[in-house]
């Protein structure tokens, strides 16, 4: 298990993100999956783990620029609304983006997909 700082988005924004969610599936009862949406200001995160797969998508408004370490390559990228990222759960991963933003993360626990197989 890796040392580096872990990050649950159903419990806990840090270390991923500094703002909570402005709309969340927290009260829904869903039970593996969530839904997050956030107006998040500028943020850098530290470098981290997320214990979910994450599916990001970009909110509307202006082209944004922000960089994305995933295992320590760096990605840069002007996101336009509606474009998504996908962040595996466990890999080392940090963002950075200069100012505010509007988007929603989906997440999976990896448990999830394991239960869909299961009962398939």
């Amino acid at each position: 298990m890796s040392n580096l700082l872990q990050a649950d988005l159903t419990k806990n924004p840090y270390p991923a993100l500094s703002e909570s969610p402005i709309l969340s599936s927290k009260s829904s009862g869903w039970s593996g999956v969530f839904f997050n949406h956030y107006n998040h200001p500028a943020h850098e995160s530290p470098e981290f783990q997320y214990k979910q797969h994450i599916i990001g998508i970009t909110g509307s408004g202006h082209p944004m620029y922000s960089e994305h370490r995933f295992d320590g390559r760096l990605q840069t990228h002007h996101s336009q609304p509606n474009e998504t990222v996908f962040i595996p759960a466990g890999i080392n991963y940090s963002s950075k983006w200069e100012k505010m933003g509007e988007f929603s993360l989906i997440g999976f626990y990896p448990s999830f997909f394991e239960l869909i197989v299961n009962k398939s």
